[in-house]
């Protein structure tokens, strides 16, 4: 029935919860903001998570009263400086895990100024 939240202005940091909630899901945008692959189906009495981050690395925990699995991986670059971060995430009945981690590289945009 209802999922809320509050987050930074950069979607980093958040803290969400969610009481009578059902949802099924497959596809490509992830939760946490990357883009690779999702599927999932979980059913939520009440459940909360909260997603600390600095720069492009996140870790994500929560918890809730509810059934179902999810999970998801993908790559994204939420802070915009060339470095890619690789994401994973997964819930499994009452828990969930996840997280990003920044490559210590940057990556070749050949749209962007030709840097590397």
């Amino acid at each position: 029935m209802a999922r809320t939240g509050f987050a930074t202005a950069d979607g980093v940091n958040a803290l969400r919860g969610e009481i009578f909630t059902a949802r099924a899901n497959l596809g490509i945008r992830n939760s946490d903001g990357s883009v690779g692959i999702n599927a999932g189906a979980t059913a939520t009495i009440v459940g909360g998570e909260v997603n600390l981050g600095h720069g492009g690395n996140s870790l994500t925990l929560g918890a809730a009263f509810g059934l179902g699995a999810e999970g998801s991986a993908g790559i994204r670059d939420v802070d915009h400086d060339g470095r890619i971060e690789q994401c994973a995430r997964g819930s499994i009945g009452a828990f969930t895990v996840g997280g990003c981690i920044e490559q210590p590289y940057k990556s070749y945009n050949p749209d962007s100024s030709g840097e590397p």
